[in-house]
This record gives structure tokens, C-alpha cells and sequence, in this order.
């Protein structure tokens, strides 16, 4: 069964890298989806929500019970949303709900 909100089309790819016996440790991530159909759009008559694709990024590490990261999502700053409800009345006319740009991650810490 497929689902009118649902891209037909979803791929992820990634590779990690432990450059130094875990004390430093390359991810990326590739993830892509195609287009689809908003919600509230029976008749399939509004536009698609547009296929869209980011590359997430993290570099990280452990040394004996410390930890920390580094990482940086959506590395394009692509602009995109996801979701959308479409109007039940007015062709064209939609509620989007955007996605957050390039963003930024910082984390340390250490295990008990």
C-alpha cells in the first residue's frame, strides 16, 4: 500500500570512517526522497511537494570515558519542507511547514 503523502522514492546513504582508533571518527550521511502528494489533496489536483535531498556531516571521537562530537546537518542549506496541507477550496493554495536550514551540533561529555 501506498500512501498519497508518501514519496515513492527513498534512499540513504552513509559511510563512516574511524580514522584513529575511535579517538577520531568520520560520518556522512546522504539522504534523498521524491516527490509527493500533499495532505488534504483528495482529488490530486495541487502541487507536489518537490523532491529534495541533504548531506549531514560529523566528526566525533572517544578517549576512555570521554566522548565529544561535532556535526553539521543539512550542509547544502537546502531549503525544503516536507509537509504540507492543501487547501480543500482553492487550487494552488497550501500551508507549508518548512525545514531548518544548515544547522549545528556541539556535544561533550563523559560516561559513569
Amino acid at each position: 500500500m501506498i500512501f498519497p503523502w508518501s514519496s515513492r522514492f527513498t534512499a540513504n546513504a552513509g559511510v563512516t570512517w574511524n580514522v584513529w582508533q575511535k579517538y577520531l571518527v568520520v560520518d556522512a550521511t546522504l539522504r534523498g526522497w521524491s516527490e509527493r502528494h500533499m495532505d488534504n489533496d483528495q482529488s490530486n489536483r495541487q502541487p507536489l511537494i518537490p523532491a529534495n535531498a541533504t548531506i549531514d556531516f560529523k566528526l566525533s571521537g572517544e578517549y576512555e570515558r570521554f566522548f565529544w562530537s561535532l556535526s553539521v546537518n543539512n550542509v547544502l542549506n537546502a531549503l525544503y519542507y516536507d509537509y504540507a496541507i492543501a487547501s480543500a477550496f482553492t487550487d494552488g493554495r497550501f500551508s507549508a511547514y518548512p525545514l531548518p536550514g544548515r544547522t549545528y551540533m556541539v556535544k561533550a561529555g563523559a560516561t559513569f
